[in-house]
């Protein structure tokens, strides 16, 4: 079959599949836990266990000193959280969008500024390096609890890590 003839062919594919999709019933944009948690008090509950699981892990991971961002995965059941355990996930989620940030930031600029120390004339440091400290600069900024301490944080990191400085910068005007 010619190339032109195929690529007519996967078009009409693509038309027809395209033209089936909007005969599916569209999906509901709210958690369904949340919303029949109240119902359920069986769901509830379950719900409410896996919310209290995940506030110890990032206790736990804080307590250690080591967080990182992946130990907030379950961020993205908040809303079923509120729902099922309010007190609970006010907690996690003031952990998760401010605390976990706040300590990646303080441990990897503590790191940093000793690499700098070390070496500052160094344009690159394998301590600048770390997805993560961008990551957590972010979560502070996009979630709405950046306040002076951690913009104190922000600044450290960007002087020992002059690079990051611009990357962070670059992607800030990206998202405006």
């Amino acid at each position: 079959m010619p190339l032109l003839q195929i690529s007519r062919v996967a078009c009409v594919a693509l038309i027809v599949v395209a033209a089936c999709d909007d005969n599916k019933p569209k999906a509901s944009t709210t958690s369904s836990a949340a919303t029949t948690a109240g119902d359920d008090p069986e769901l509830k509950a379950f719900i409410a266990k896996k919310a209290a699981e995940s506030l110890a892990e990032v206790e736990a991971a804080l307590a250690k000193g080591t967080p990182r961002l992946n130990d907030c995965i379950d961020m993205v059941s908040i809303a079923d959280f509120k729902a099922a355990a309010p007190q609970v996930a006010a907690k996690l989620e003031r952990l998760c969008t401010y605390d976990v940030p706040m300590k990646m930031l303080s441990t990897g600029i503590a790191t940093a500024e000793t690499a700098r120390a070390a070496k500052p004339d160094e344009i690159t440091l394998a301590e600048c390096n770390e997805p993560e400290l961008l990551m957590a600069a972010e979560e502070l900024e996009t979630k709405g609890t950046l306040d002076d301490p951690g913009r104190a944080l922000i600044a450290r990191l960007e002087t020992a890590c002059p690079l990051l400085a611009k990357v962070r910068k670059t992607r800030t005007e990206r998202t405006k």
